[in-house]
């Protein structure tokens, strides 16, 4: 419940919660472990432009139907420039995250898109290329994967999005940690708004813990601890005073 309130609260400076059916959104899906984040993307091929500026027509061949050729030879690079006007900054640095693939899949046959390992499969080119073959771009959903190594996965993360004079952009967001879903939630990102993703930290116990709730526990004995003092200075201190 403290995760959710977190994350909840550090989105609300950036972002408005909202209710709406998953199916009906694109969807940003964090993958966050102790030294790396991934951040993975679903959504209407037509909406990559509404959400990032610019969309995957490098992926359409001279007949208006996707390349197929062209999903075979890798699509990163098509991912990284589809990707470059958004800022990701992790624990307050920013940082630089790569594309890792950029795939389309026909609506009719789309692969789940719930688990960090799902959306691994969903950018994987042995699962698209033939499926989509002889179909336009409008047609299909776009999914997109990048990858940031030697960063602090339990930290903040903060997306910024382009300023592209549009309305807010309504976005499903699954945050996992550690492979465990620890929020989803949909949120309005307004234009060139930042989407940002409370911290977690490692428990003693080994389980994934909000740093909402470390600082309260801290907090907590931190006054436990001054109280104690100080009533230990009260009494030293009338110890002294007695005749």
């Amino acid at each position: 419940m403290t995760r959710m309130l977190a994350m909840t609260t550090a989105w609300m400076l950036t972002a408005l919660p909202l209710k709406v059916a998953a199916e009906d959104i694109p969807t940003i899906l964090i993958d966050r472990r102790a030294d790396e984040v991934s951040l993975y993307f679903a959504m209407p091929a037509p909406l990559l432009p509404e959400v990032f500026g610019s969309g995957a027509d490098e992926l359409v061949g001279a007949d208006g139907t996707i390349d197929i050729d062209r999903l075979y030879d890798g699509t990163f690079l098509t991912a990284d420039e589809i990707f470059a006007g958004v800022t990701v900054e992790v624990d307050g640095r920013a940082e630089v995250f790569e594309g890792l693939s950029l795939m389309v899949h026909d609506p009719a046959i789309l692969p789940e898109f719930a688990t960090p390992y799902d959306a691994q499969i969903s950018i994987a080119v042995c699962n698209s290329p033939e499926t989509v073959r002889g179909m336009g771009l409008a047609e299909l959903d776009a999914f997109m994967g990048f990858y940031a190594w030697k960063v602090d996965g339990y930290s903040d993360v903060a997306v910024r999005f382009p300023t592209l004079e549009r309305e807010s952009v309504t976005l499903r967001v699954l945050d996992f940690v550690d492979l465990e879903l620890k929020n989803d939630e949909a949120v309005s990102v307004p234009d060139g708004g930042t989407l940002v993703i409370g911290p977690t930290q490692r428990s003693s116990s080994g389980l994934s813990v909000a740093a909402g709730q470390i600082l309260v526990l801290v907090g907590l004995a931190a006054l436990a601890l001054a109280g104690v003092l100080y009533l230990s200075g009260r009494a030293k201190g009338a110890s002294r005073q007695a005749p």
